[in-house]
C-alpha cells in the first residue's frame, strides 16, 4: 500500500519488476501482478467521525453537552476518497500479507493504521513496514529486501494517532464553544495550530499599525580629517534624550579645543 499512486507507478512497480520479474497490469486504483498487488491511498482515506456521529450530539450545537471526550474514538471513510477506500480495503482482504509503503514518518504510519483500525477483521493478517526514505534504485531494492516487523515503529503511530485526537478534541470542543459564545451567529473557528498561528500573524499585526517612530542621538566629532565617535561599553552609543546628548555637545567642545566640529547625528529606530 503506497500513500500516492506516483510513488506506487514510478517506483514500487519497477522494484518488483527488478526483483520478481513481476509484470503489473494496470486495474483500477491498484496494479496486478502475478504474486504483487500494487495499491495506494490519496493521503487519508480514513478520518475521525465529526461530533454529531456521537449520541447527544446530533443536531444543534449546545453548550451544555461540552467538551465531548470519547472514550472510544469513531472513524469514517472521506466521501471523496471512498470509492479507492473500499478497493484498498477488497485487496487487502484477499492478501496474506499486507505491506505498509506509505511514506516514511508518523502520518505515513497513520494513514495506513487507520485502514485496519477501521476493519477489525484485518488485524488477523501478517504485516510489514517498507521504510525508505530515498527513491534511488539501491536504496529501495536495499529497503524492500530488509523489510520491518510492522510494531518496530509503533511509537510512531502513537503519535500520530496523538497529533489526530488533539487536534479534534480541540478544534471541535473549543470551536463550539467559542462560536455558542462570542460568535455573534458566526462561526468562530478554533485549531490546536491554527490559532496560536493566528495570535502570532494578530500580534505582529498590531505592532505595525501602533508603531511609533524613535530617533536616537549619537555624536560625533572631527580633527584633521579623523572621525571621533561617541564611545561607551566598547561602542558606539546612541541615546534617546536629545537634551543629554547636546549638553554634552556643549560641555566637550568647550573642553576639548582641537575638536573643531561636532554634530549631533540621528538614527532611526524600525
Amino acid at each position: 500500500v503506497a500513500e500516492k499512486p506516483s510513488v506506487a507507478r514510478d517506483h514500487y512497480k519497477r522494484m518488483l519488476e527488478r526483483q520478481h520479474g513481476e509484470k503489473f497490469v494496470h486495474r483500477e486504483g491498484y496494479l496486478q501482478g502475478k504474486d504483487h498487488m500494487i495499491t495506494w491511498a490519496v493521503g487519508h482515506l480514513v478520518t475521525l467521525s465529526p461530533f454529531d456521529s456521537y449520541p447527544g450530539y446530533e443536531g444543534s450545537w449546545r453548550l451544555a453537552n461540552l467538551p465531548l471526550i470519547p472514550e472510544l474514538f469513531k472513524l469514517r471513510t472521506i466521501e471523496a476518497t471512498e470509492k479507492q477506500f473500499h478497493i484498498v480495503q477488497a485487496l487487502m482482504t484477499q492478501s496474506h500479507e499486507i505491506i505498509n509503503g506509505a511514506d516514511a514518518g508518523r502520518e505515513g504510519n497513520l494513514i495506513f493504521d487507520l485502514l485496519i483500525d477501521i476493519n477489525p477483521e484485518l488485524k488477523s493478517k501478517q504485516f510489514k513496514r517498507l521504510w525508505v526514505n530515498s527513491y534511488v534504485e539501491a536504496d529501495l531494492d536495499q529497503a524492500w529486501a530488509k523489510l520491518e516487523d510492522i510494531s518496530k515503529r509503533s511509537h510512531l503511530s502513537d503519535a500520530a494517532r496523538l497529533r489526530q485526537r488533539a487536534d479534534w478534541l480541540i478544534g471541535l470542543n473549543a470551536t463550539r464553544a467559542y462560536t455558542l459564545t462570542a460568535g455573534e451567529g458566526k462561526l468562530f473557528s478554533v485549531g490546536r495550530v491554527q490559532t496560536p498561528t493566528l495570535h502570532l500573524i494578530c500580534q505582529r499585526d498590531q505592532e505595525v499599525e501602533t508603531f511609533k517612530e524613535l530617533y536616537f542621538y549619537g555624536l560625533r566629532g572631527s580633527w584633521n580629517e579623523h572621525t571621533f565617535k561617541w564611545i561607551r561599553d566598547e561602542k558606539v552609543y546612541w541615546s534617546e534624550h536629545q537634551e543629554q546628548v547636546s549638553r554634552l555637545q556643549k560641555e566637550w567642545q568647550g573642553m576639548n579645543a582641537f575638536l573643531r566640529e561636532w554634530k549631533v547625528n540621528h538614527k532611526k529606530s524600525y
